[in-house]
């Protein structure tokens, strides 16, 4: 059983806000996709549940399902308020070490980047927070994903959103930031597509020679275990 308090129910009640406006362009993607919209929610629920391209060990889903707008309608329903509950919760705890402190008493702006950010819940979380931790402080937002349709729903919670494959390379670059311009990187159950040797060594980058304050991940404790040492 979860509870929450004031506060909480607040959240809750402006991710439910957000969501009726995602789910509304949602729906006018399938309708473009199918004049049968329950037939094609279906199906994404089917391919949402059956995870055929993560029991060959391709990752969760391959591009073409995560682009399937009856797909997006279900991972939209679970990830979405998921995200928001589990993003908070990390930021509550990075307060809590003291990364955030110095957001307190200067005025730079917080840029945020999420690595295969898809719709973006954890950035939009990351503002919401800091409008409570540091009232003021601007906050600016970038979803990255190789799958280009997640802008529809970025662009309604004021996210910039960026097409990139985060194999790839080069997150700077593609965000159009120079060195010390990223303030904060989020990886949310994204290592399963990025927690390959090459994203390692950008994310060592990032934390040692580009300026990046931290690299924030949620993730299975099993796929956690290739982040070791990235900060030593």
């Amino acid at each position: 059983e979860f509870c929450t308090g004031p506060e909480g129910f607040e959240l809750l009640h402006r991710h439910a806000e957000i969501n009726e406006l995602v789910f509304k362009a949602n729906l006018q993607r399938a309708r473009i996709s199918s004049e049968n919209t329950s037939v094609f929610f279906e199906e994404g629920t089917t391919i949402y549940a059956e995870k055929m391209s993560l029991n060959k060990g391709k990752g969760t889903w391959t591009p073409e399902e995560y682009d399937h707008p009856g797909f997006q309608r279900q991972y939209l329903h679970i990830k979405g308020f998921r995200g928001l509950t589990e993003a908070w919760s990390l930021f509550e705890r990075v307060a809590a070490e003291g990364l955030f402190d110095s957001h307190l008493e200067c005025g730079e702006v917080i840029r945020i980047a999420s690595i295969c950010g898809g719709p973006g819940y954890e950035l939009l979380t990351a503002k919401w927070f800091f409008e409570k931790f540091a009232p003021g402080t601007d906050v600016e937002l970038i979803s990255l994903d190789s799958v280009a349709s997640w802008e529809a729903y970025t662009s309604l919670m004021g996210i910039r959103f960026v097409q990139w494959d985060a194999t790839t390379g080069g997150l700077l670059e593609a965000c159009g930031l120079e060195p010390g311009q990223l303030t904060y990187a989020v990886v949310s159950y994204g290592m399963v597509h990025a927690g390959t040797d090459a994203c390692l060594d950008m994310y060592r980058a990032l934390l040692q020679e580009q300026g990046v304050r931290g690299l924030l991940v949620t993730e299975r404790n099993q796929r956690l275990r290739a982040l070791d040492g990235l900060a030593a």
